[in-house]
């Protein structure tokens, strides 16, 4: 049988949920993270990853998960991704996350 669209994204979101539970890496940040989508125009930001430290520094994504919510659109547009890509930004702090488009 065929997942829905909002089935098959809340499976998509617990996965990277349970990946960021065990994530590791450099930087002691990890609250806000771009969990999935392609990055055309930078490949190397393409999949999950940390927020960048403009993130941090310029949007504060660390103490605001709206701000962190509005990198989804932000890495999306930057990335030149088309519509039917997703880019998904989680808040770990708080556990919202954002899908866009």
């Amino acid at each position: 049988a065929r997942m829905g669209a909002s089935s098959a994204r809340r499976v998509a979101i617990g996965v990277v949920m349970c990946w960021l539970l065990y994530a590791t890496g450099s930087s002691s940040r990890q609250v806000c993270y771009k969990a999935a989508g392609p990055c055309h125009q930078h490949p190397e930001w393409g999949g999950s990853l940390d927020d960048a430290d403009f993130g941090y520094e310029q949007r504060n994504v660390f103490a605001s998960p709206e701000a962190c919510m509005d990198r989804a659109r932000e890495y999306h547009e930057w990335c030149g991704n088309g519509d039917a890509e997703r880019t998904i930004m989680v808040h770990t702090l708080s556990g919202v996350y954002a899908v866009y488009p």
